[in-house]
């Protein structure tokens, strides 16, 4: 059952967590490691690290923070759980990642919560270069569990239109969007017939990604993929000015991807029926 002591205690503590993030920007320069320095996520595979109730940031006033270095290029998964024994219901906080000198925030402060059955609202992905360093800083409240997994992706995207990537109909392709990258990744694919046309991006980035469409005729469809869309099918589909769908001309489509904000960065998956 629900406690509502528990519930009144979040929302200061958010509030307080939230203070605390505010004042991380400034005072980071001279981090305070919390009693469970020195944790780090491997390079392969999956692993997990534990933040228990006596470490949390409600109790020590402080980060945790947890080295990752990337061995390839891909991407970095963490996932919370629950690992409290003064909480029965859920716990909750931030976290962001930051360059290895732990000044600089690669990606949006997040929140995380393990009271929805969302995935989004306990999971994050991080988009990460071969060879670099990175701090995943944990504003907690209550013991947790992040377990992180590595995934290695070699993205074939173009990075200009002349260099788009071919992608075959019904066919998923992976891009990735590293920390950092400035690049837009390009897609092309050729309609032979007239057809109902549906190009469709599955984002798994912490912040929003913009998507611009080229097609024959001067045909044109961009738009921005909010970070609302984590692990959800966005769908762009050819329309007449009464916004119904209406067959795409024959002739090659072109599609450009890149990063809305310096510090967007993830996956997506794309593909077109």
């Amino acid at each position: 059952m629900k406690n509502t002591t528990k519930k009144l205690f979040n929302k200061v503590a958010c509030l307080a967590l939230a203070a605390m993030m505010v004042l991380s920007v400034f005072c980071v320069s001279t981090p305070t490691e919390v009693s469970a320095a020195g944790l780090s996520f491997n390079s392969k595979g999956k692993s997990s690290v534990t933040i228990t109730d006596e470490q949390d940031t409600t109790a020590t006033g402080q980060p945790t923070w947890i080295k990752f270095t990337a061995k390839q290029d891909g991407y970095l998964k963490v996932t919370a759980k629950m690992a409290s024994t003064k909480y029965t219901d859920f716990v909750q906080g931030y976290w962001t990642l930051y360059d290895k000198t732990k000044k600089k925030a690669v990606s949006p402060q997040s929140v995380y919560s393990t009271n929805y059955n969302d995935a989004s609202a306990y999971t994050t992905v991080f988009g990460v270069k071969k060879g670099v360093t990175y701090y995943l800083n944990v504003l907690s409240d209550g013991g947790v569990k992040l377990t992180a997994s590595f995934t290695k992706v070699t993205d074939k995207s173009g990075t200009k239109k002349a260099k788009a990537l071919s992608i075959k109909q019904k066919k998923d392709a992976t891009g990735l969007i590293r920390v950092g990258d400035k690049n837009s990744d390009w897609y092309k694919f050729t309609l032979t017939k007239k057809q109902y046309l549906s190009i469709n991006i599955t984002p798994y980035a912490t912040d929003s990604i913009t998507v611009n469409i080229v097609g024959p005729n001067k045909l044109k469809g961009n738009g921005i993929i909010t970070k609302s869309w984590y692990g959800k099918k966005y769908s762009f589909e050819i329309v007449n000015q009464y916004d119904q769908p209406v067959k795409a001309s024959t002739g090659t489509y072109y599609v450009q991807i890149k990063a809305t904000k310096k510090t967007t960065n993830g996956y997506y998956k794309i593909n077109w029926k």
